[in-house]
C-alpha cells in the first residue's frame, strides 16, 4: 500500500537527517524530525489533505521526538 512506502521513505529520511548534526558558529546543531503522512484521496479538496497531515504531525510531536505518524483515512 502506498501509505506504507510513504511512511517507510519518511522514517528513511528521517534518520538520515537525525544521524547527522550541522554546524552553526562553531557549534553543533542536531535535527530532530516528526512528521505526519497521509495521501490524497480523489476529489478531496487539497487542504483537507493537507489539514489530515498537519494533524499528523502535531500527534507525532505529542508522542516525543523523532516520530513520524500515518494520519487516518477519513
Amino acid at each position: 500500500e502506498f501509505r506504507r512506502v510513504l511512511f517507510r521513505s519518511t522514517e528513511r529520511l528521517q534518520r538520515q537527517l537525525t544521524r547527522a548534526y550541522f554546524l552553526a558558529n562553531q557549534d553543533k546543531i542536531i535535527i530532530t524530525f516528526s512528521a505526519g503522512v497521509t495521501v490524497w484521496l480523489p476529489g478531496e479538496p487539497e487542504a483537507d489533505t493537507i489539514e489530515r497531515a498537519d494533524q499528523a504531525m502535531y500527534r507525532a510531536k505529542l508522542a516525543g521526538k523523532n516520530r513520524v505518524l500515518v494520519a487516518e483515512l477519513p
